[in-house]
């Protein structure tokens, strides 16, 4: 019996490591290193979007998912700009669970932190892209109020993109959202009410939440602001992170 129980402790320990990286856009090679090199049995990845579903095969993803389960690991995708919705839509699983597409924005316990997802944004190149094949006409993100003001518990918000206070100032392509309005007069005012609406929905959750750090991706930079209290940081394209027990 003593056993038993040291080894159910040690299996509790290695469940606190939680991770997370952001635009990978159907490059693996990062997640398969993260597996082979430093992952641990138990071991949580979060993805912050554009994995690239809709734009690889299934056999691929679920290529990656036995990896996923032969370490004893799951990897939970949110969405970003570049993933086609029907996955999410669908809470599809691969390999028993071993990967799972989030639902639309949620809260979720997580290694027993409070994470709260933010779901889709704006594709500042949506004008050049095909409809149902790499673009996807309700990717905006969703302000829901009265179900945000009900949240408590949120440690940490993992989202594909942020508020308008904390966009970096240099993107991966500097210019590109003055280069695109010139073909689609409705990207700029889209950008704005998105950025505002992400800046209304973490004044709501902060009336009653304590957000140690709001994460996000999107740019394909690394940088870290601090605003109101709260660690916002931005990954850069493959860059993987270990959250602080």
């Amino acid at each position: 019996l003593f056993d038993l129980t040291s080894r159910y402790l040690r299996l509790q320990c290695l469940m606190s490591n939680t991770y997370i990286c952001s635009d990978i856009h159907g490059n693996f090679r990062a997640l398969e290193n993260w597996l082979k090199n430093h992952a641990e049995t138990g071991d949580i990845m979060i993805q912050l979007g554009d994995f690239g579903s809709g734009f690889i095969h299934d056999k691929k993803i679920e290529s990656l998912a036995r990896k996923f389960s032969d370490a004893g690991c799951r990897l939970l995708v949110n969405q970003g700009n570049h993933d086609e919705p029907i996955y999410h839509k669908e809470n599809r699983k691969f390999s028993g669970g071993s990967i799972e597409f989030l639902h639309l924005t949620h809260f979720r316990k997580i290694n027993n932190k409070g994470f709260l997802f933010f779901f889709f944004f704006i594709s500042v190149d949506r004008y050049q892209r095909i409809e149902g094949r790499s673009w996807w006409r309700d990717e905006k993100f969703i302000l829901n109020e009265s179900y945000l003001e009900e949240l408590t518990g949120i440690d940490y918000i993992a989202s594909h993109a942020c508020p308008s206070f904390a966009k970096p100032l240099i993107t991966h392509k500097n210019g590109i959202v003055d280069y695109y309005s010139q073909f689609d007069e409705l990207l700029i005012p889209d950008l704005k009410k998105e950025g505002d609406d992400m800046a209304r929905a973490f004044e709501i959750v902060s009336q009653k939440n304590k957000i140690k750090k709001f994460i996000f991706g999107h740019f394909h930079v690394h940088e870290n602001q601090y605003h109101y209290g709260t660690d916002f940081q931005c990954l850069n394209i493959d860059e993987i992170t270990m959250l602080q027990p």
